[in-house]
């Protein structure tokens, strides 16, 4: 081509690899130039003059730089970073994709149309930094962060980072990357507003705060402390606080050192000291606690948290004395019922004893001499219709009699004056059996208890049974006596129907067992029942040994 004579080019330059005489092949540049003999159309070649170069060095750094770009291409579209490029001196640049997203402007700008997609709160900042970069005509790095909108029309936080170089020319290039860092800005908003509450809550906590180093130095103190020590907390700062305060150093020295040397928190520790700033003072409570501050595996310093208690352990002290004042009055009250509940049982006792008395000595006799009276009348009668007359009277006085013999022991019954417990509930046994037909068998032996207790237990046991016979429909019962130390057990078992003591009834409902429960609940007793539907039923009584006092 070049010696060709109607071609105008006469050179040629072409690069090709070239193997060399140990077998590599290597870059090479050839330059040549053809020369003509003659003009025009008559022209021929006359020779070709030209140079050869070895740029295999320059065609492998050239190779070396294109996989650099490569890979930082790769770096910038993974860390989604934003490239540009310009010309200050003309105020023209060109723009990445990403760079466009970003800024939301097209890929060939000027620096002043950028200005449309600042916000307005950092326009006037960005204009002072570009006029800025102006007049200075400086080279070398520069870095700042401006928030735009980007083409979604959302505005962002983007760090620009750049380079400026000036040529021969006197030409001023500059290269840039764009990076979206919204979110650490972001970040670093929720950390500085996060950072001033706790400032807020360091100071308007009511406890004293300080934060020591590992040798004891005031870092940090909060107002409160500062007001205990009556030492404004600038003053504190670099302080050794068993310094200022010897006697506080002895209890809190130890403690201190224990945390840095375990990195284990010491929680609550009580400690009866006056002010720091009164050391003459009265002495006042405070709990003290202790926590590690750690960088990494390392205990760098000490959290104290100091707080006043005094008022809470005098509130304290004065509660339990109150609560202690209560629990006397308590008992009194208790022991007053006590006693009331006594006086109750032998005040009823009596008046049944009373009561049997009159029936026995008064209403019996009576009855008695009517049935005297009516045989020997009986003997004066001559009619039929008068004697069987007669008889029917006869009839009438005896059920009379045998009716009034029989309230005079349920009143009154005579096994309560003479015999202990478990012989007053054998006898009720046998009175059972007699009068229902109803099996009882007692189970246990009863320790001795005080008359009003064995009254009351014996009354409790017999309206039980009652109970059974007439709602449980059971074949027999059984009647267990238990002794403690400090109480005595009965317990009344059936193989009755049972019931649901959660839905009551008559069973768990009646006068009846309500009247015993009461009873037993003003001695300091208990009634349980047990029960379920089909599986009888058994209700413990228990009774405290102690009687009231007299």
């Amino acid at each position: 081509q070049a010696t060709d004579p109607a071609d105008p080019d006469d050179s040629y330059r072409i690069e090709y690899r070239y193997r060399m005489p140990d077998g590599q092949y290597r870059w090479t540049l050839a330059n040549a130039r053809a020369s003509f003999r003659g003009e025009g159309p008559n022209r021929t070649p006359l020779r070709l003059d030209g140079v050869v170069l070895d740029v295999d060095a320059v065609k492998r750094s050239e190779a070396e730089l294109s996989r650099a770009l490569y890979q930082l291409n790769v770096v910038l579209e993974a860390a989604r970073i934003g490239t540009w490029r310009g010309n200050s001196n003309d105020d023209r640049y060109q723009l990445d994709s990403r760079t466009q997203e970003l800024c939301g402007l097209p890929p060939k700008v000027r620096a002043t149309d950028a200005f449309d997609r600042v916000h307005p709160d950092d326009l006037e900042r960005v204009r002072e930094l570009i006029d800025s970069r102006g007049e200075r005509n400086d080279e070398g790095p520069f870095a700042y962060d401006i928030h735009m909108r980007g083409d979604d029309d959302r505005y962002r936080w983007l760090a620009i980072r750049g380079r400026v170089a000036v040529d021969g020319a006197g030409r001023r290039w500059v290269d840039g990357v764009v990076l979206d860092v919204t979110p650490q800005r972001e970040a670093e908003a929720r950390v500085r507003r996060q950072l001033a509450e706790v400032e807020s809550y360091f100071d308007a906590v009511p406890v004293g705060i300080a934060v020591l180093d590992r040798e004891g130095r005031y870092v940090r103190v909060n107002r409160v402390l500062a007001a205990m020590n009556g030492v404004p907390p600038s003053k504190l700062i670099g302080e050794r606080a068993q310094e200022l305060w010897p006697k506080h150093a002895e209890l809190n020295e130890p403690l201190v050192r224990r945390v840095l040397d375990t990195g284990v928190p010491v929680l609550n520790a009580e400690m009866r000291l006056p002010l720091p700033a009164e050391p003459d003072g009265p002495a006042y409570d405070w709990l003290v606690s202790f926590f590690p501050l750690r960088d990494g595996d390392d205990v760098r310093g000490v959290s104290v948290v100091i707080q006043d208690v005094t008022a809470i352990r005098a509130a304290e002290a004065e509660l339990e004395a109150f609560a202690a004042s209560l629990e006397q009055r308590v008992e009194e009250r208790t022991q007053q019922v006590r006693r009331l509940a006594a006086d109750l049982t032998h005040a009823e006792q009596a008046e049944r004893q009373r009561l049997a008395e009159v029936l026995h000595d008064d209403l019996q006799q009576l009855l008695y001499a009517l049935q005297i009276r009516a045989e020997l009348l009986a003997g004066y009668l001559t009619t039929d219709d008068q004697i069987a007359l007669s008889g029917e009277l006869e009839d009438l006085l005896a059920r009379a009699l045998t009716t009034t013999r029989s309230l005079t022991v349920d009143l009154s019954p005579p096994v309560l004056q003479g015999e202990g417990l478990e012989g007053s509930l054998r006898w009720l046994a046998m009175q059972f059996k007699d009068t229902q037909d109803f099996e009882v068998e007692i189970e246990g032996e009863a320790t001795v208890v005080q008359p009003d207790v064995h009254t009351l237990l014996f009354r409790s046991v017999r309206e039980l049974l009652f109970n059974v016979v007439k709602h449980a429909g059971a074949q027999r019962a059984v009647v267990r006596v238990s002794n403690s130390d400090s109480a005595i057990t009965v317990e009344v078992v059936d193989d009755g129907s049972g019931f649901d003591p959660e839905e009551g009834g008559k069973r768990s409902a009646g006068f009846g067992l309500f009247s015993v429960r009461e009873r037993l609940g003003l001695i300091g007793g208990s009634l349980e029942i047990e029960s379920a539907p089909g599986d009888g039923t058994r209700v413990r009584i228990t009774c405290p040994l102690d009687a009231p006092d007299e």
